[in-house]
């Protein structure tokens, strides 16, 4: 592992739990800080667009090359080896004849044409019938490469034919089956001189059937990563067993070292070196590493149930790659799983991602057809719950990821009310929000209900609610004679902004009401234990205490207990002996405190906790007395 990516890593936090490549790329609470730098935001843009290229991929087949990755660590294969060969192209018929005469090896190797003239052997006619066919015999007017040259290697001690019938069908894949664009014409020398035998293609860069030219590029579907994943295919069918993992998703972080580089360490007697990472390329990695990690986590939950063992180990994987270490696997013990399992387990992450994806598909089709409004804030605000939960096993879709996340200004936070003072206190809070949000042409009750949790709205959430916010408040603006067109947008956004710098002051508030309140409820609990276990106050207790019960209750809770019903302090405990407790010290307090009338309301108040309490034992007496009675 490199040490400057190893530093990347740590410093990402990238060992929580669930963190995102761009927490890689921009830092710890990027989101909150003012961007700038180019570099940084250049890499930003590439891994949004690395998470947007795979967002959504619920099938198998080529193009989602992630999905495979997991098990193919796990099996512990040899890895699939494909390459263009740097330089290797030719421009003329003299560099094509010089290229074909290397190929020949003196004669021990066979150069044959392409699937489509039925991989017939060339000898010199036949090559120079192709070099004319290709049209590098006239002269040319460019030095841009007419051909390119590819090597398909395979495993030390493989069987000779079996890779050959592999690096065959690779080429024919690859360049003729037309899955890749335009139809290419190649020709062929197997050689098996070196410990790995290998299959070199020539390939004639313009295209047979629309003449487009060939292009490898990380952009397109014909790269390096789908070069490896047909390998593995065809390989497969020959009884190859291959895998096709990308270096980063092993944990391999070190640069790749360069052909060049390799053919001077030759020379030199030296081992070849790979060169430094710079912080760009070390926080690419670092991000690609985090990438792959989340996603092997995910793919093992998914797992977890049906193939524990096999999900436990890529738990591992993950956070092995995600500490920085690289995965090393011993090819030569038995694979974890075999190439059966692999497939149909394969199989099973592709069908419930499939699955998992429809489902979303279908709650957003149905959350189309129902009306704006209040009744609808219930069902986007569960719909993203299950969003949330289905991105725990898809960290590549970044639209479910964003509700996974919540939004960092804590919009949508309102606040729970429970008893009579609670519920005061939050509808005051919902009446003023609702005032402030009419007053921008936004339906009062609407916004309130997205207001309606003591919770923040997710990212992806509080994103949708924005754009219909926004659309209201320039509609309100629209119609208003004395706004000027040329400044609705602008007014729109700071009317927004302000709008909800407001609620969430607005609901601060309400919150810091109901923390006094929930003080107040807290030491009466307090009172009502002491009370109840017969302790003894000081002279001094009574003020404070009727003041408390006096700031704690409801002026409808206050009327209940001195009508002399305890129940008034059902939100201070549940426990019916400490209401009652509570209530004949606070009645027996005022009493004390007061004369004429109320003082005669206050005595007939206690007289009936009294009775309640004498009936309440007498029928506790008779369940004991019945319930001994059974029990004999």
């Amino acid at each position: 592992m490199s040490p400057l990516v190893q530093n990347i890593l740590n410093h990402s936090g990238a060992l929580k739990e669930r963190v995102s490549p761009i927490d890689v790329v921009m830092g710890n609470y990027w989101g909150e800080i003012q961007l700038g730098n180019p570099m940084r935001l250049s890499l930003l843009g590439l891994m949004l667009r690395n998470q947007k290229k795979f967002a959504g991929q619920a099938g198998g087949g080529r193009g989602s090359l992630l999905r495979r990755v997991p098990l193919e660590i796990v099996r512990r294969s040899p890895q699939a080896m494909v390459k263009v060969i740097r330089k290797g192209g030719t421009i003329n018929a003299r560099g094509m004849r010089d290229q074909m005469s290397y190929l020949e090896k003196g004669g021990d190797a066979v150069l044959e044409r392409s699937e489509r003239y039925f991989g017939a052997e060339m000898d010199v006619e036949a090559q120079e019938d192709l070099i004319e066919a290709w049209g590098l015999s006239g002269e040319t007017k460019t030095n841009s490469d007419k051909t390119t040259h590819f090597v398909a290697s395979f495993p030390q001690d493989t069987e000779h034919g079996a890779a050959y019938r592999a690096g065959r069908a690779w080429a024919d894949e690859m360049l003729a089956s037309g899955r890749y664009g335009d139809v290419y014409d190649y020709y062929t020398a197997f050689h098996t001189d070196r410990a790995h035998p290998h299959i070199h293609i020539v390939v004639n860069r313009r295209g047979l059937e629309n003449g487009d030219w060939l292009k490898v590029s990380r952009r397109s579907q014909f790269n390096y990563d789908e070069f490896r994943q047909v390998q593995v295919e065809v390989a497969m069918r020959e009884g190859i067993i291959l895998e096709a993992t990308p270096r980063l998703a092993r944990g391999v972080s070190d640069r790749p070292i360069p052909d060049a580089e390799i053919r001077r360490a030759e020379k030199e007697g030296r081992e070849a070196k790979a060169p430094e990472h710079t912080p760009v390329t070390a926080v690419r990695a670092a991000a690609s590493i985090v990438f792959f990690a989340e996603h092997i986590a995910a793919d093992a939950r998914l797992l977890m149930k049906q193939h524990p063992d096999l999900a436990k180990t890529m738990q591992l994987v993950a956070q092995t790659i995600k500490e920085g270490r690289e995965v090393r696997a011993d090819i030569k013990s038995k694979p974890v799983i075999d190439i059966k399992e692999a497939r149909q387990q394969s199989e099973f992450i592709m069908s419930r991602r499939s699955e998992i994806l429809d489902g979303i598909k279908q709650i957003d089709t149905e959350l189309d057809d129902i009306p704006g409004g209040s009744a609808r804030i219930g069902l986007e605000k569960e719909a993203s719950r299950i969003k949330a939960d289905a991105a725990q096993f898809m960290p590549d879709v970044t639209e479910l990821q964003a509700h996974a996340d919540v939004n960092s200004q804590g919009l949508y936070c309102g606040v729970t009310a429970v008893g009579p003072v609670e519920l005061e206190i939050k509808e005051r809070a919902d009446r003023q929000t609702g005032e402030l949000a009419e007053s921008v042409g936004i339906d009062p009750e609407k916004f309130v209900g997205r207001y309606e949790e003591n919770t923040p709205a997710s990212k992806g959430l509080a994103e949708e609610w924005r754009k219909d916010e926004l659309s209201d408040i320039q509609k309100n603006l629209e119609y208003r004679s004395d706004v000027p067109q040329s400044k609705i947008e602008e007014l729109t956004q700071a009317a927004y902004d302000d709008l909800h710098r407001n609620a969430l002051q607005t609901y601060r508030k309400a919150e810091r009401e109901l923390e006094v309140h929930a003080h107040h409820r807290k030491e009466l609990y307090r009172i009502a234990r002491l009370v109840r276990e017969g302790h003894q106050f000081e002279d001094d207790f009574n003020d404070a205490f009727r003041k408390n019960i006096k700031d704690t209750l409801h002026t409808s809770e206050l009327r209940q207990l001195e009508s002399g019903d305890s129940q008034a302090f059902q939100h201070v405990t549940k426990n019916a002996d400490e209401q009652r407790a509570l209530a004949r010290r606070y009645l027996e307090a005022e009493i004390d405190e007061t004369d004429g009338p109320r003082r005669l309301q206050l005595e007939t108040a206690l007289a009936k906790l009294d009775r309640n309490t004498d009936l309440s034992v007498q029928q506790a007496s008779t369940r004991r007395s019945r319930d001994d009675g059974l029990d004999r």
